[in-house]
């Protein structure tokens, strides 16, 4: 069993994707349609056509009633887990029962932002493998290997905050970076504002945890302006609003703001409702 740990983009899933398809046959189809590969992720709720917050335990049982089936052939079985700090408690639980027992040629590839994110005694059974952040130059050079300007590749490495599977996405498609940045725009005035633009911004949201992760950012480059640190920026893109509220609010403000989004996204992990944990992080 292997735990990746790190941030969003720098790599993690892709290596992961890697040692699956190493392992399989030249006759075992895709990951997807492979009976011996099982992907666990959030389920769609019928009801309301939202993604999930949480991997169940009915999840994870029906993949034991499934690991308990023979390999086909002499095949590797995998489980991949692309988002393991989304285990429920008991579906955590009922998977360090499969990880106790895993069987033979059983390969169980996780992944988390970092080990504290799923419970312990999951990942003391794995070796973990960290992914850091990639520094702007080494993006920049494979941005400009890959046929960037050194322009636009100076621009995306900054814009990539260190994951290189952004800047990537970005240099493929130019208007998906433009989006980005009026996103941002966006939701950082929608964040700060009154009550009405931030219901907008929670209907508009689709995935909290990517919207927690974004305003972060956003307001750790409100706590640097405040203090005149502007070459340090994620989102120089953005600074006009950002010099706005750093002089509206302060760094003390700002350290609010990062606090009550650390609250928001641990709250999340206690199966709070994502709504109510995206109203609590606004400032």
């Amino acid at each position: 069993a292997y735990l990746f740990v790190g941030p969003e983009h720098v790599g993690r899933t892709t290596v992961a994707l890697k040692i699956i398809r190493s392992l399989l046959s030249d006759t075992a189809g895709t990951i997807e349609t492979n009976p011996d590969i099982q992907i666990i992720e959030c389920l769609v709720n019928e009801k309301t056509g939202k993604t999930r917050s949480l991997i169940s335990v009915e999840q994870i049982r029906a993949l034991r009633i499934r690991m308990s089936s023979s390999a086909f052939g002499d095949s590797w079985r995998i489980v991949w887990i692309e988002e393991a700090d989304r285990l429920s408690i008991s579906a955590s639980n009922a998977l360090l029962k499969i990880l106790e027992e895993p069987g033979t040629r059983t390969l169980f590839l996780l992944r988390a932002p970092h080990t504290e994110s799923v419970v312990a005694t999951i990942a003391s059974r794995c070796q973990v493998i960290r992914f850091a952040s990639v520094s702007r130059k080494v993006i920049e050079r494979a941005l400009i290997e890959r046929g960037a300007d050194g322009t636009t590749a100076h621009d995306l490495s900054q814009a990539a905050h260190g994951a290189p599977g952004i800047a990537l996405a970005y240099l493929a498609d130019p208007t998906a970076w433009k989006s980005q940045q009026d996103e941002d725009k966006e939701l950082l005035e929608a964040h700060a504002s009154t009550i009405a633009k931030r219901f907008v911004l929670m209907e508009k949201s689709t995935n909290v945890r990517h919207t927690l992760n974004r305003l972060e950012s956003l307001w750790r480059d409100v706590l640097l302006t405040s203090f005149g640190c502007e070459d340090l920026l994620l989102h120089p893109s953005v600074h006009e609003p950002l010099s706005d509220l750093a002089h509206r609010v302060g760094s003390n403000g700002s350290v609010r703001a990062l606090d009550r989004i650390a609250e928001s996204r641990h709250s999340l992990s206690q199966n709070v409702s994502p709504e109510l944990a995206l109203e609590h992080a606004s400032f």
